[in-house]
């Protein structure tokens, strides 16, 4: 018999167990079945409302049926409940025209009965409907009325159902700290109540929250303490979002095999709504592309294509017909992609999706320069590059175009006054040819003619000589003055475009603990009310820890920022010394990992700044140190090797390896291939800045996974200090 991998025994363990909700659908199935006149009403009420999310098409045909008895046996109560579970089995399937017109009954009625329950209900269904439509004022605006209907009704249920969509609504616009304090109100609210289906909920949202934060591993903390309730007490759609979750994890930490499975899970597991469901099968789409399956990839983009557009999900629709194209141009048919291609740019363009038209125009620019058409290639680049801009606007970018404007309207005006110089020399010219003309007409002889007519062409000559002696150093300073105007503006543009990235990461990475803090306090007014001091001293204990790490943050942020600005004067340096310096620098951690250290003795001298070569080397050294597996002694050599542009040194280890794909994101600025060693992912940020400060470069060679790895710079034999805004950004 064969072994069946623990992937697939997981699906098939969730599929043959039954959850709670599909043992109450079944019980009240059986009932109706027995059931007459009103108390069939109640029944097929009670089983719509069971079933709107698990099976929608079934939940229509029970809703039907109950509105068609009520107009015998009339009850407004049970009416309203019986249009709120129709509109939810409505969103379920995607139809969200005819989901928003019978909400729209329900709340009339609601109002109409003084029901604030059901009214507050049908609210949140609306809020659902814009909230996939991408209408997110509408849909604030729908939960905020039902969460002040369900506070007032003292339905504490319902009231943290309708603070975690508006904090769903925020997160999906990027404002996570909004988003975070309504999930943790929402997660108070739902652990008074002891439900566990919407523990589960808050849960899987607090994890998609800190994945946007960057921080994985609490993330999956998260969504693995939600699978658990979930398999425990589903819905089968909710459990399908977790498992979707994790192998969105999986993806961005590059574990491309585990997001598979995962998203083979969620497809298993069903049902979803039909937004859910297309996105399943989108995300596996995007696993088998990262896996190379591009005849697998092809088939789930089609197949989430025709369901995305039945949704009217115009944002998505334009990129998976980028993604459709770009899969074409993988498998050497590029011409097939120009088609798609053209769909996604209409689509992003009309619907006014900046980020979906920029990614639609680069791929458009690959796929042209694969196809040979060189011109095209360049024209859709430049409508990428202009989109981009647009993107990314702000003030930088405003200066930018306005130096830009100053030195095209200075180059202008150049050319018109060289014109007018023309135009002078050219009536002198003439003037020349009419008073040559008259002295002809005098009535000198031919002789007298000749001779005239050569010394004025002698004198022609030696005024265009003289004249183009004197113009050529004018023009070549003219020439310079263009190019330094051209320098100065691809400076201007590589320090803002490094700012702009700079500002955004920074403000990404400390974003993160202020969020904690805000929600931390948040939380501590709340139990301050309510007198609990041990949580209130849990709370003040990881305001504490946050408020360290962003100040460990900005330290070392500092420290970046001051490379290139705070000069030490450049000294002869003794590079075996200056290791072993770094050597005793770390002999704590040295001797904690019984680490041995082997340096060259006849490593060179070069000239730079000793106190930051002496913290490239302490970086790379502790580097080396912390990503050794903790089975392994560390072994770290520091040696050097000729280079075309001077000596190339090396700090070798036998540690965890990188894989060639990240070879050059492990410089980036906050990049951390592993989340789980401690440190911020700016120390071999601060490292490469230093090596190009120096003229240098930096690079790693390593083949994988515990093959080790070798980090490789350059100092030239002449030390010259290269401006900063002139070298690769950290982090680009």
């Amino acid at each position: 018999m064969k072994c069946i991998r623990p992937a697939l025994l997981l699906i098939l363990l969730t599929a043959s167990t039954p959850l709670p909700t599909e043992i109450d659908a079944l019980r009240l199935e059986q009932q109706l079945s027995r059931a007459l006149g009103e108390d069939r009403i109640d029944l097929l009420v009670e089983l719509g409302a069971a079933l709107e999310t698990e099976n929608p098409t079934r939940a229509l045909e029970v809703g039907e049926e109950a509105l068609d008895l009520l107009r015998d046996y009339p009850d407004q109560a049970q009416e309203i409940r019986a249009l709120n579970s129709l509109a939810c089995a409505r969103f379920t399937l995607g139809d969200y025209e005819e989901a928003l017109a019978i909400g729209s009954r329900a709340q009339d009625l609601a109002r109409r009965a003084g029901d604030q329950a059901a009214l507050a209900s049908a609210l949140r269904n609306a809020g659902r409907v814009y909230r996939s439509s991408s209408e997110f004022q509408r849909a604030l605006t729908a939960y905020a009325e039902a969460v002040d209907l369900f506070a007032t009704a003292g339905d504490q249920p319902g009231l943290g159902d309708a603070l975690n969509d508006t904090g769903v609504v925020y997160w999906m616009m990027g404002d996570y700290s909004q988003a975070m304090a309504f999930f943790l109100r929402s997660q108070k609210a739902f652990e008074e109540t002891g439900d566990r289906q919407r523990q589960a909920k808050i849960l899987n949202n607090l994890g998609m929250l800190h994945r946007k934060l960057g921080e994985h591993e609490r993330a999956l903390d998260y969504y693995r303490e939600a699978l658990v309730m979930r398999r425990e007490v589903g819905p089968k759609g909710a459990l399908s979002n977790v498992l979707n979750n994790l192998g969105n994890i999986h993806r961005d930490l590059g574990n491309a095999d585990a997001a598979l499975g995962h998203y083979l899970q969620a497809l298993e597991v069903g049902p979803q709504d039909a937004f859910g469901h297309s996105n399943t099968v989108l995300n596996l789409g995007d696993a088998y592309n990262d896996l190379g399956r591009l005849d697998d990839a092809l088939r789930q983009y089609l197949q989430a294509l025709e369901m995305k557009r039945s949704l009217d999900d115009r944002r998505n629709t334009a990129y998976l017909l980028t993604r459709i194209a770009n899969i074409h141009r993988q498998q050497d048919d590029a011409s097939s992609g120009l088609e798609f291609l053209e769909q996604a740019i209409a689509i992003a363009d009309g619907v006014e999706e900046k980020e979906a038209l920029s990614i639609a125009y680069l791929e458009l620019s690959e796929t042209q320069a694969a196809l040979g058409r060189f011109d095209d290639a360049l024209n859709a680049l430049r409508e990428h590059q202009t989109l981009s801009q647009q993107i990314s606007a702000d003030k930088s970018h405003r200066e930018i175009v306005e130096m830009q404007a100053r030195f095209e309207i200075e180059h202008k005006e150049k050319e018109i006054e060289l014109l007018k110089q023309q135009q002078v020399n050219n009536d002198l010219l003439l003037a020349q040819r009419r008073a040559q003309q008259r002295t002809l007409l005098g009535g000198f002889s031919l002789l007298i003619l000749v001779a005239a007519l050569a010394y004025h062409r002698h004198r022609s000559q030696v005024r265009t000589s003289r004249r183009r002696q004197e113009e050529k150093p004018r023009q070549e300073e003219r020439e310079r003055y263009i190019a330094q105007l051209e320098a100065s503006k691809a400076e201007v543009e590589a320090h803002n475009a490094e700012m702009e990235r700079f500002t955004y990461t920074v403000s990404h990475d400390l974003k993160s603990p202020v969020v904690t803090i805000r929600g931390f306090i948040s939380l501590i007014k709340q139990d301050l009310l309510a007198g609990d001091e041990r949580k209130i001293a849990q709370d003040i204990e990881r305001i504490d820890t946050a408020a360290n790490k962003m100040a460990d943050l900005l330290e070392e942020l500092l420290d970046l920022c001051q490379v290139g600005r705070l000069v030490n004067a450049p000294e002869p340096i003794a590079m075996s010394a200056l290791a072993e310096e770094a050597v005793e620098l770390l002999a704590t951690e040295i001797d904690e990992r019984g680490a041995k250290i082997e340096i060259a003795p006849d490593l060179p001298s070069v000239m730079g700044d000793r106190r930051r070569l002496l913290e490239v080397l302490q970086n790379l050294i502790e580097n080396a140190l912390k990503f050794t597996r903790s089975e392994v002694k560390p072994r770290i050599s520091v040696g050097f090797r000729r280079a075309d542009d001077g000596f190339a040194f090396f700090v070798r280890d036998n540690g965890s390896g990188i894989a060639p794909p990240y070879h050059k994101k492990v410089f980036g600025l906050f990049d951390r291939l592993q989340p789980e060693i401690e440190g911020d992912g700016v120390g071999l940020a601060l490292v490469k800045r230093i090596v190009e400060w120096h003229g240098g470069r930096i690079w790693v060679e390593s083949d994988g996974k515990d093959h080790g790895s070798t980090f490789c710079f350059t100092l030239p034999g002449k030390f010259e200090r290269v401006p900063l805004a002139n070298a690769e950004p950290a982090g680009g």
